[in-house]
């Protein structure tokens, strides 16, 4: 998404308060903040692919609190959507029809920034497809490569 949190001109990102709820829960409780921001790219992952999100949490919970308080306000405040109209490089992004933190309808907003760009999404996914969905994705990525950069 790029731009992560909501706002008059960008509807489908995050709720404000849903996001600043997160912040506040995080200066307070960080191991807490993570648990539920874990828990919320994990909905609808097997069990396999949940053990995994599980091991990367706990890689997070060994970086130094200030740097992922940091990166979350970062996360907060940056709006990409001129970088992403001024691009002109071949573009692919992938998306889950489950994700919750980055809604499908991304898709279509990101069509009116980049009408060049190519939009896949993957039926059943969430937020860390990359786990749950390696194959699709990287049938993704292949075709993208073979019809937009190779030239043949």
């Amino acid at each position: 998404n790029p731009k992560f949190i909501a706002s008059d001109d960008w509807p489908c990102g995050v709720n404000y308060g849903a996001f600043h709820a997160l912040e506040k829960l995080f200066i307070r409780h960080p191991y807490a903040a993570l648990t539920r921001f874990f828990t919320l790219q994990g909905q609808g992952l097997e069990r396999e692919d949940r053990k995994q999100l599980l091991a990367l949490k706990k890689q997070a919970e060994s970086v130094p609190l200030e740097i992922l308080l940091r990166d979350l306000n970062q996360l907060g405040s940056t709006d990409q959507r001129e970088m992403i109209s001024k691009l002109t490089a071949p573009q692919l992004n992938i998306f889950g029809s489950e994700d919750r933190l980055v809604p499908p309808i991304v898709a279509e907003q990101l069509k009116h920034l980049s009408p060049h760009a190519q939009n896949v999404t993957i039926k059943g996914a969430g937020h860390v497809l990359l786990l749950s969905h390696v194959t699709e994705c990287l049938t993704s990525i292949h075709q993208f490569i073979n019809e937009s950069i190779i030239i043949k």
